[in-house]
């Protein structure tokens, strides 16, 4: 295991809200993001303001199928062993996204769903960080997915996406 920097002696921190796509990140985040102290992605100009779009260390989930397909790829589940886990990612990573923060408060708020199977990748490059995981019953999430017309994949492989993406959780 390699360590980028083995605790955050910042006195910032981090939380990461977690959950797949129409399980209700959005909210959450936004609703955390507006308490005193903390910041999040505001008006920047990207889908939902999430994170992934803001960085060009990994790839989007879009890379991968999208929502409702992209933890079925192996290359999106990223874990402190992963190969884009350098001293130099972890840095570039950071910047990108303090560019879009508030940096006179404490607390940063990054919601991204793909951020469920991430969680170890991020804890690598933000010690000491906090995971904030909403798990909404899977037939809403798959239903929600599927109302929502970004993907045309079946109800039945929305419900097994849910279910693969929690156990590699």
């Amino acid at each position: 295991m390699r360590n980028v920097q083995k605790r955050n002696h910042t006195g910032r921190r981090y939380v990461f809200i977690c959950g797949l796509h129409r399980s209700g990140t959005s909210l959450l985040g936004r609703n955390i993001a507006r308490m005193e102290n903390c910041t999040g992605f505001k008006d920047t100009g990207v889908i939902e303001d999430e994170g992934q779009f803001l960085q060009d260390v990994y790839p989007t989930a879009m890379t991968y199928g999208g929502a409702g397909r992209f933890g079925f790829d192996s290359r999106a589940h990223l874990t402190e062993t992963s190969v884009l886990f350098t001293p130099a990612n972890a840095a570039r990573l950071r910047k990108s996204w303090h560019a879009y923060w508030d940096n006179s408060k404490t607390i940063f708020v990054e919601k991204t769903p793909g951020n469920l199977l991430k969680t170890r990748f991020l804890q690598a490059v933000f010690p000491d960080s906090y995971f904030i995981v909403i798990r909404r019953h899977p037939v809403a999430v798959s239903m929600a997915n599927q109302r929502w017309k970004v993907s045309l994949t079946p109800l039945h492989n929305l419900f097994d996406h849910w279910l693969h993406c929690h156990a590699l959780f």
